[in-house]
């Protein structure tokens, strides 16, 4: 399996190791200015590798994303264990070309190896930074990392959610630090109020020092600032988490009236609440205001602001419950709640000076707060009630996109493995299958966080369990994320019609288990040609298509190798190249093809759960 590059235009970089080394500049990104460098071709065979997995541990970078020009820091961790002199060899490539490349000395007794380097200047853009270690002049090692280089989160978030209030700022770094690895650049603060309708303890002029949250657990000021000062310095933005409309027993004794509130009947006697009682919390019941009423708007903006003069976060995000059927305002009008929230979001994009993220649960009122709220990304949670396969999953992201145009990124909560006892292990197949239609499908998985993975809609409670194969699957499948961005997701991507046989068999289209599913995608990048990506889901093995795996009984693909592909293109390509998170650490590989009467023929090297081939 042979890795060829071709090098193009020239990067501004510095490459550390000690002192300071010049590094080899052998291209520029589209739309740098042109510079004389030598066109350079290289070929790499991992199949050469003689310890794959063995010499090189991790490689990681100091930010989640990165600045144009700032400075990218990073460190190639190896593995225990004796090795003989050699080097290690830097690759950053711009999907399938080396934009910039370092070779590097490493000693037998080396255990890490710092490197520094400037991020190019374009914006928006996704890396691959390959790393491979010759020993004795044989290639021993190799793996990938990718890099964001990008002046805001939006357009490719990652989202992480954080709840242990009540830490040293030590385990504060150490968590974000896991989370960095995984290019995390949005952190979601869970319940970390003091009351939904005062959310800050004390007062500006004299913040509490600790308070309680909803589930009673110690919050304290020091932490919540930690939080938020180290997660800015790893380039993550933090956003406070409130419910829209929600009040906890006794809301008046804090300035909230009645009058503004959300009833069940027409003669305000019966005041919608959310019922969590029985459990001990600071309250029985979220007693519900009414979106589109001025005064309760205002008394949230107000208390928000207080919030934000004390605690520097970047944004809000804010929650719904879904449909609540017939409800009325306090002098009996109905509330067409789907369109209710639209005045009080815009009221918050323009007035808290801050960024905004709603979460329309299960797609309740979506349409009209797209076409009429500024987001600063797009964010949906999920339920297999209304979202009950695989195939929902990507139609609901598709819907989001032809709403969005791709120019804001897309989450999507989707609470895997639920009420399966936490003390069971998450299921790695039902993991990784639900990561490629999301990833594949242009968006990114809520589901990394402070307490290890998410498995319910209550974020602080006891994690299942992450073995250490689906932590490797996971941490492979953010990396491949990063590294082809802009062709996972962003703006000029449309869906094209889709003709693959596999081993002279039609691909499906349904992601049912038996068979693998295929779909197409164009992307137009300005100043680029087109390419056309096709994406092939393996389901071939799968035990149902339910994403959620409630009874932990997924099982994964039959995996396939060196398989006959046969797809009908929109245009005869030049090149094929072909990338996978669950292949060669998602280090992409250029193929031979054949292409006939408007079909390309090449042999697939590898398809577990997710490949991606690219038509240039």
């Amino acid at each position: 399996m042979k890795k060829k590059r071709k090098a193009a235009a020239l990067l501004a970089a510095v490459l550390l190791a000690g002192a300071a080394a010049p590094g080899n500049p052998v291209g520029a990104v589209q739309g740098e200015e042109k510079m004389s460098a030598q066109v350079m071709e290289r070929e790499i065979n991992l199949t050469e590798a003689v310890n794959p997995g063995k010499i090189i541990r991790e490689v990681v970078t100091n930010r989640s994303m990165y600045y144009p020009g700032e400075t990218i820091q990073g460190s190639i961790r190896f593995s225990d264990g004796d090795k003989t002199a050699g080097q290690v060899r830097l690759c950053l490539c711009y999907l399938n070309q080396v934009v910039w490349e370092q070779e590097l000395p490493v000693s037998p007794q080396a255990t890490e190896l710092s490197f520094a380097l400037s991020a190019p200047e374009r914006d928006f853009t996704g890396y691959a930074l390959e790393v491979y270690c010759y020993l004795d002049g044989k290639l021993a090692d190799y793996t990938m990392t990718g890099v964001d280089v990008s002046s805001d989160w939006n357009m490719f978030p990652r989202y992480g959610y954080v709840t242990k209030m009540d830490s040293s700022v030590g385990e504060v770094a150490e968590s974000l630090e896991r989370l960095k690895d995984h290019h995390i650049n949005g952190l979601f603060y869970y319940d970390v109020f003091d009351t939904q309708e005062k959310p800050l303890a004390g007062t500006v002029e004299a913040p509490a020092e600790s308070w309680n949250t909803l589930n009673k657990s110690l919050a304290k000021k020091q932490t919540v600032l930690d939080t938020i000062r180290i997660g800015h310095e790893l380039n993550m933005k933090s956003f406070f988490y409130n419910l829209i409309f929600g009040t906890y027993d006794n809301y008046e004794q804090a300035g909230v009236s009645p009058e503004w509130g959300m009833y069940c009947d027409r003669r305000h006697q019966d005041q919608d609440v959310h019922d969590i009682s029985g459990i001990g919390w600071e309250t029985e019941k979220f007693w519900l205001m009414n979106p589109a009423n001025r005064l309760w708007q205002d008394y949230y903006i107000q208390v928000h602001q207080d919030l934000f003069s004390v605690y520097p976060y970047d944004g809000i995000q804010v929650d719904s419950l879904g449909p609540r059927g017939e409800r009325f305002d306090y002098e009996g009008n109905e509330i067409q709640l789907d369109n209710a929230y639209v005045p009080m979001l815009n009221r918050l994009v323009q007035e808290l000076g801050k960024k905004v993220i709603f979460n329309p649960v299960s797609a309740y009122g979506m349409e009209p707060q797209l076409k009429a709220v500024d987001y600063d990304i797009v964010y949906m949670e999920v339920w297999p009630s209304d979202t009950p396969d695989f195939a929902a999953l990507k139609e609901k992201v598709d819907e989001i996109y032809q709403k969005s145009k791709g120019e804001k990124g897309t989450v999507i909560a989707a609470y895997m493995n639920y009420d399966a006892p936490k003390s069971e292990n998450f299921n790695t197949p039902s993991i990784n299958y639900v990561n490629a239609v999301l990833m594949s499908a242009g968006a990114s998985h809520l589901e990394l966080g402070d307490t290890g993975m998410l498995s319910s809609e209550y974020y602080p409670g006891n994690s299942m369990q992450i073995t250490s194969r689906l932590e490797e699957d996971v941490r492979r499948e953010y990396d491949f994320m990063v590294a082809y961005e802009n062709l996972l997701r962003g703006t000029g991507l449309s869906q094209v019609e889709d003709e693959t046989y596999i081993c002279g068999q039609r691909t499906g289209a349904d992601f049912k288990p038996g068979n693998v599913t295929s779909f197409t995608k164009v992307k137009h990048q300005e100043g680029e040609s087109d390419r056309e990506v096709l994406h092939l889901l393996n389901f071939d093995g799968a035990a149902n298509d339910s994403w959620v795996d409630k009874g932990l009984a997924q099982t994964a693909p039959n995996v396939k190798q060196q398989v006959t592909v046969s797809h009908k293109v929109t245009k005869e390509p030049t090149k094929i190249w072909v990338a996978s998170p669950d292949y060669q650490d998602g280090i992409s590989e250029e193929i031979a093809f054949t292409a006939e009467y408007g079909t390309v023929t090449f042999t697939l090297p590898y398809l577990e759960y997710y490949t991606m081939v690219v038509m240039e």
